[in-house]
């Protein structure tokens, strides 16, 4: 099945397989084997692959509409390998089987009915409460008695196997016994982990967090949202998620371009407060990332009026430290004009004047500061060139909101990236074709790889 089917083609498909009774969310489609929103009047929503919606199943309730075109292990074969792998325990829904891999229903008399992959439960494992069987019938789906790889595991449906098996393939199979061994728990459950990164924004939160710990599900306000952020907060009334994102692990080596985008996306949707930083922000610029959570959270203690404050031009030296000191992007040459109370610059708003039009290139208020109406009394005094202003929200750690309520209209998103060697992050324009090599040669010398953003949503306010 092709990646590419455009949303008519989804929409075509799943008439024919679903009669009219699944629809496909429009705004969540990027491709067949990147999970979008789903539909169902009597069901209500859900998160699937449209993959294997379009192939009959994939719905949480409806299971198999149609028999899939997949080979698969007769029931009967099935039913006697989970008696033996989970003595009696578990049984599965028969009317709901099509395949080893696709979800069926299954039933266990002491915890009840849930839905998963039959292959994870002919592996020992799928079950949301028991885990494993053992964790020796768990090893015993990746070596056999000797301790070698068992050749069919690149057959095999669902981690840890493909894991596994790229361990073993690169550093042996003891290695990845040893890493197995190491990162199941008694029950052969994956150990849940906390990496450097996330330890380091728990740590620096701890004086208003002291109770902080990593998240790693579902948001508890909706079931819509099929991501798990690191990190979910509570403020004055208001809920917010945080997602810290290593630098190499989320670069398109490993992550898809719409990855953060469909992320940012899915919360919005819901109308879900989501902020998502990079490595190098948590790392070398947490102050500004910890002033701008807590003012999402209104949790902010010095708090101003802008109308109490008086307007004036920012000299480049003031604006330039103020904007190092307290914008996540840092400075840039552009013009700059201020709210100060006294000779306190509180808030600041950088632009540019082209010949159509005038853009805002930066606004930031100072570190753990919020100015009721200060984005709005400067960007009025943009006015005067009486030309359409236009400005970008990145779709990370904003939502437009400030720009809808003074009249901005959203004309339209890109999606942005930078370079990264999964330190540090470089502005795109430092690695280009030249010297008779192509942009990724040039980037393969360097050892740099693309992380995209997520979003950059462009506003236009016309006078």
């Amino acid at each position: 099945m092709s990646k590419k089917l455009s949303i008519e083609e989804v929409n075509k498909r799943l008439q024919k397989v679903h009669q009219g009774k699944v629809n496909l969310d429009p705004f969540s489609y990027v491709k067949i084997h990147t999970k979008a929103k789903f539909i169902d009047k009597n069901f209500g929503e859900w998160y699937a692959f449209p993959s294997d919606v379009l192939g009959g199943h994939g719905h949480p309730k409806r299971a198999a509409q149609t028999i899939s075109i997949l080979k698969t292990i007769p029931l009967d074969k099935v039913q006697k390998q989970i008696l033996e792998n989970h003595k009696g325990n578990i049984s599965i829904d028969p009317s709901t089987y099509v395949g080893v891999y696709t979800k069926a229903k299954f039933i266990d008399k002491e915890y009840g009915e849930w839905w998963t992959f039959p292959c994870y439960i002919l592996e020992g494992h799928g079950h949301p409460k028991r885990g494993y069987a053992n964790v020796s019938l768990a090893l015993s789906k990746y070596f056999d008695s000797s301790g070698v790889l068992l050749s069919t595991l690149s057959k095999q449906a669902g981690a840890p196997c493909s894991v596994i098996q790229r361990i073993a393939q690169k550093y042996g199979q003891q290695v990845a016994l040893d890493y197995l061994n190491k990162n199941l728990d008694s029950n052969g459950k994956y150990k849940l982990k906390i990496s450097s990164l996330e330890t380091i924004f728990k740590e620096q939160l701890k004086d208003i967090f002291p109770n902080l710990e990593l998240w790693n599900k579902q948001p508890l306000e909706t079931n819509s949202i099929a991501f798990h952020p690191d990190f979910r907060l509570e403020g004055i009334g208001k809920i917010l998620y945080v997602d810290v994102h290593g630098l190499w692990i989320h670069c398109n080596m490993n992550k898809d371009n719409k990855y953060h985008f469909n992320r940012a996306h899915n919360f919005l949707f819901n109308n879900i407060c989501l902020l998502q930083f990079f490595e190098d922000e948590i790392r070398d610029k947490f102050a500004i990332v910890k002033s701008i959570i807590i003012s999402k959270l209104g949790i902010i203690d010095h708090k101003y009026a802008a109308r109490k404050l008086n307007f004036k031009e920012v000299p480049f030296s003031e604006a330039k430290e103020f904007l190092e000191m307290n914008h996540l992007m840092g400075s840039m040459a552009c013009k700059t004009i201020g709210l100060y109370n006294n000779n306190e610059l509180i808030c600041l708003l950088g632009y540019k004047i082209k010949k159509d039009i005038v853009t805002i290139e930066r606004f930031c208020t100072k570190l753990n500061t919020s100015c009721v109406g200060g984005f709005g009394k400067l960007v009025s005094y943009l006015k005067q060139f009486n030309k359409p202003i236009i400005s970008y929200c990145d779709l990370r750690y904003a939502d437009g909101h400030s720009y809808e309520k003074l009249g901005f209209q959203n004309i339209g998103e890109t999606l942005g990236w930078s370079w990264t060697d999964g330190v540090y992050r470089y502005n795109r324009l430092m690695c280009r074709a030249g010297s008779g090599k192509t942009e990724r040669e040039n980037a393969t010398i360097k050892k740099w790889f693309k992380i995209y953003d997520a979003g950059q949503r462009k506003y236009r306010l016309d006078l």
